[in-house]
């Protein structure tokens, strides 16, 4: 999934066409005061909450998808797997948020003009790396972006540098504020973050680059992400995957994803195909549906690995609010059947996604911006 108009969002902000001190060199030398108005500025780059990919507090939601402690078995492995996915993503991604929040709430904040844009900087001395945010009014409409869009990047350097050309760009997006839940911040747009140069700056081993296009409004949150060779540490291996997520409030939600991942084994007593360890890491394309009671199915297929070279088979599941997996079938031809004495109603579809929709081929900085409500 790609941009629908580069043109219409700033080369200033898109980190793939500015060498970082182009932008930030313009606006250090654009005088300003202390700017006590700027909180439309700030209000448009996304919280960590508007792009997460939990249940937030729903809490009979979160109990469907949250492993018991103890749950044993291999049925319980792939749904926790699940969790560690998405907890995986959701921490990459709040190291960047962490950052941001620290900028504006600690940082301090000027006017400038760039590129004939209204602009606003946020400058921040972390512990390792000096940090600017700039955010800047776009002057048209963007695509995908109802209501006043803004173009922001984030950027450091070596804590005591002085070369605009160390800057690193380490975030960077386009978005508006929109109306949340209980008259929370909400927010549209699409961001992107490259986590090489936020390592490169605070010391720790994340790799890769994750785009994000997102709606956080009233009734509910979406996402559509990119990963690119992302690794959470120097062990793990790089990958490159497209998720969705969806939530809808007081209703439920949807998750499908691309895994590489080590949940089907063979038999010790008839070799047939069933879930488990033995070594052997597979491919999954997987759905995941939950509904607002607490219940949740999940359908995905496992191919290669111990399923065999070219092979896949089909795995369905379903889980109770308590934790437990009530059902579970593998199909190595055709599709697993679900079991509605065993299996709650969920309001979303829950079908193996195919490849072209799990799989990643674009720019981390050009994501669809989900449709609003």
């Amino acid at each position: 999934m790609g941009i629908q108009n580069e043109t219409t969002i700033t080369n200033v902000m898109m980190w793939a066409l500015i060498g970082g001190a182009v932008a930030l060199g313009a606006c250090g030398g654009a005088e300003g005061e202390q700017d006590e108005d700027a909180q439309e500025f700030a209000d448009a780059v996304p919280s960590a909450a508007m792009v997460d990919l939990s249940e937030g507090d729903d809490a009979t939601a979160s109990s469907a998808l949250t492993a018991r402690q103890g749950l044993g078995g291999p049925e319980g492995r792939f749904k926790a797997h699940v969790e560690q996915v998405r907890g995986d993503l959701n921490g990459l991604v709040a190291r960047t948020h962490d950052v941001i929040e620290r900028i504006k709430d600690e940082g301090e904040v000027t006017s400038a003009t760039v590129d004939g844009k209204e602009c606003r900087a946020w400058d921040w001395d972390g512990p390792r790396a000096a940090y600017r945010l700039l955010v800047c009014r776009e002057s048209g409409q963007v695509e995908g972006i109802r209501g006043q869009a803004f173009g922001w990047l984030i950027a450091g350097r070596p804590l005591g540098s002085t070369d605009d050309d160390a800057f690193k760009a380490v975030a960077a997006g386009v978005g508006a504020r929109a109306e949340g839940a209980g008259g929370a911040r909400g927010g549209i747009g699409r961001v992107g973050y490259d986590f090489d140069n936020l390592s490169s700056l605070n010391g720790e081993e994340y790799r890769g680059k994750i785009g994000i296009g997102y709606f956080s409004g009233k009734k509910g949150r979406k996402a559509i992400l990119g990963l690119k060779e992302v690794k959470k540490d120097a062990s793990s291996d790089a990958f490159t995957a497209l998720y969705t997520f969806e939530r809808v409030f007081g209703k439920g939600g949807r998750f499908t994803f691309l895994t590489h991942h080590d949940f089907m084994a063979r038999s010790s007593t008839d070799q047939s195909l069933e879930l488990g360890e033995d070594s052997v890491k597979e491919f999954g394309r997987a759905a995941l549906a939950w509904n607002a009671q607490g219940k949740a199915r999940t359908a995905f297929a496992a191919c290669g690995g111990t399923v065999g070279q070219g092979e896949c088979v089909q795995v369905r599941q379903c889980w109770d609010r308590a934790g437990d997996v009530t059902y579970g079938e593998i199909a190595a031809a055709g599709d697993a059947s679900w079991e509605p004495s065993s299996c709650g109603a969920v309001d979303f579809e829950v079908a193996v996604p195919g490849e072209g929709e799990v799989e990643f081929g674009g720019a981390t900085d050009g994501m669809e911006i989900p449709s609003g409500e």
